[in-house]
């Protein structure tokens, strides 16, 4: 017939398997929570890197403002220089041709 003992040894069993396999999910959640943090921590630095690079383009792009006013400020410079120039040799022609003239 029926006997203590066994169902005892039975429901220890029992137990013991619930407890297995509760440690299992643990220990799976434990690496579900590893991986995702792993995740997090990459996603992280990839946003950290995003930002170094925006910045890094920022100063690229201030840089280039800088020597593109530099260089139009140089090309004014020189534009009117060559205007200068060519006012005086505009004028010495004239001066030619009027002394041409007289002769």
């Amino acid at each position: 017939g029926f006997s203590w003992r066994k169902q005892g040894t039975a429901n220890k069993m029992a137990d013991a398997k619930r407890a297995e396999e509760a440690e299992q999910y643990a220990s799976m959640l434990e690496d579900q929570i590893a991986e995702k943090d792993e995740q997090i921590q990459a996603v992280m630095e990839e946003g950290t890197q995003a930002v170094q690079r925006v910045e890094e383009l920022e100063q690229e792009l201030v840089a280039a403002k800088n020597t593109l006013k530099l260089e139009q400020a140089e090309t004014a410079q020189y534009a009117s220089h060559l205007e200068e120039e060519l006012a005086d040799a505009q004028s010495q022609t004239a001066e030619l041709v009027a002394e041409g003239k007289k002769v």
